[in-house]
């Protein structure tokens, strides 16, 4: 009876010490992920990432209203006062909403999930930050930064970045005001989307070409609208 004990007691500490193991396998994997989502390196240190993050990522949650999406993840990657695996830690509860030591594998492929599409959106908003720094050295002006892209399938990925300050955005008030005429004519939103979306995608395809646009693909391209204002 006592040797059953004994070898129930080792299997149960081995099972405990595989747990351990799997779980730090699985903190290691999503650090590597974290990494890439804001444009680093997977092979730096939990700690030289924590401090190349605070850095890569400094004021941009300020860029985004997203509360419980990336700007969620800013935030966190931004928090001072805990130590490397609390900072990790943090980030990993944010998003499974669970400690991650009870996680299951979906909460991990949900937090890989949210990972992957957070690096999409954070590239964008890297980009207009960028941009805004650039002109704001040059222009006290106000102004908004835009971000136009399209994708369809099959297609070539097109995107441009836009400045509009106030003079700007007097002069193209009346062209503006002619594309919602004609969008309005077409009270299905379907449609008018269509429209918009393939306007858009031949636009940005014949964008340093000056002659009038060509024929709308048969294929609706998806559009992708980042904003950010300076003011």
């Amino acid at each position: 009876m006592d040797e059953r004990v004994e070898g129930f007691a080792e299997q149960l500490k081995q099972a405990l010490r595989e747990l351990k193991s799997a779980h730090g396998e699985m903190k290691d994997a999503l650090r590597l992920r974290l990494a890439e989502t804001v444009g680093l390196s997977p092979n730096l240190s939990l700690s030289d990432l924590r401090a190349q993050s605070a850095g890569r990522c400094h004021g941009l949650e300020n860029q985004t209203v997203d509360v419980h999406g990336l700007r969620g993840l800013l935030l966190r990657i931004n928090r001072v006062g805990d130590t490397d695996e609390q900072w990790l830690e943090n980030i990993l509860m944010f998003l499974a909403n669970k400690p991650s030591a009870k996680w299951t594998d979906v909460d991990r492929s949900e937090a890989e999930y949210k990972l992957a599409d957070f690096a999409r959106r954070f590239a964008d908003l890297y980009r207009l930050a960028a941009e805004e720094r650039r002109i704001a050295l040059n222009d006290n002006r106000d102004f908004e930064v835009y971000l136009l892209k399209s994708l369809k399938s099959g297609g070539k990925f097109l995107d441009e970045i836009i400045t509009v300050d106030r003079e700007k955005q007097e002069h193209a008030k009346n062209i503006k005001q002619e594309i919602e005429a004609a969008l309005q004519k077409s009270g299905n939103r379907d449609l008018q989307l269509a429209a918009l979306a393939q306007v858009v995608d031949e636009f940005l395809k014949s964008s340093d070409q000056p002659s009038k646009l060509t024929g709308a693909d048969e294929e609706t391209p998806a559009v992708n609208l980042v904003h950010d204002r300076k003011s």
